[in-house]
């Protein structure tokens, strides 16, 4: 082999080395997160009078910062490290839980008005019953029946009124389980997947509607595949 042959080989082995490094630089978070004041400026969803409650780190590429707004609405902000950088993927204000993609596994995160004395979640995981029928390139019929699902856990909240949690294992387990299904799509959301919805219980135990977190009206802006706002459960939605 040539020097000259020799000398291209190195150069080639060095361009793919630093590609490498390149890559998995913006693919590893590094050790800081934004200042409070970039976070500040990349909150939109209300004016500018904002405080930040706390910065909480849920794993190594997703943080959860709770803030509130003009003084008594209570927000809840995701940020994401992606294509190496912070991203703000999911903010909402006056609202109950909210389900984030984490790295390795879903978390739910919340942050309300502690009036509302929330102190435990009652979470459930819901599937209606569906029967569907297929037609197969041979000419027949697959039919497919999917039974009424209903399952649920209590997370308590701790000290603060803002917190995380991850979704218990097994709500994760049996969203495996369903991916298996004819029903299942390789392009099905997360939320989708976990079908999820939420009851807030107070110090007796008894529901509340978080009627001082909701009174001035929810809302909120997110990215689809990292954040969703989880709707509530009423009474009589459960079987």
């Amino acid at each position: 082999m040539s020097g000259k042959q020799k000398g291209l080989i190195v150069f080639v082995l060095i361009i793919i080395l630093a590609a490498i490094v390149f890559v998995n630089q913006r693919m590893s978070a590094p050790d800081g997160f934004l200042s409070e004041e970039e976070v500040l400026s990349a909150l939109s969803l209300t004016g500018p009078e904002k405080e930040i409650q706390d910065i909480l780190q849920i794993d190594e590429q997703t943080y959860f910062v709770p803030f509130i707004a003009n003084e008594n609405t209570y927000g809840s902000s995701v940020f994401k490290w992606i294509g190496g950088e912070w991203e703000k993927s999911g903010e909402a204000e006056s609202t109950g839980p909210l389900l984030v993609k984490g790295d390795a596994r879903p978390y739910i995160v919340w942050h309300v008005d502690p009036e509302d004395d929330v102190t435990e979640w009652a979470l459930y995981f819901i599937r209606t019953r569906n029967y569907s029928v297929s037609h197969l390139d041979n000419g027949n019929e697959q039919s497919f029946y999917s039974p009424h699902i209903q399952l649920s856990e209590l997370i308590e909240t701790g000290e603060n009124n803002y917190g995380y949690a991850p979704v218990p294992v097994v709500m994760q387990k049996l969203s495996d389980v369903m991916q298996n299904t004819p029903e299942a799509s390789e392009y099905m959301s997360l939320i989708m997947k976990l079908p999820l919805q939420w009851q807030a219980l107070n110090g007796q135990g008894e529901v509340t509607d978080l009627e001082k977190t909701r009174g001035n009206g929810g809302g909120g802006s997110y990215n689809g595949e990292y954040v969703f706002i989880l709707p509530g459960l009423y009474e009589e939605e459960l079987e």
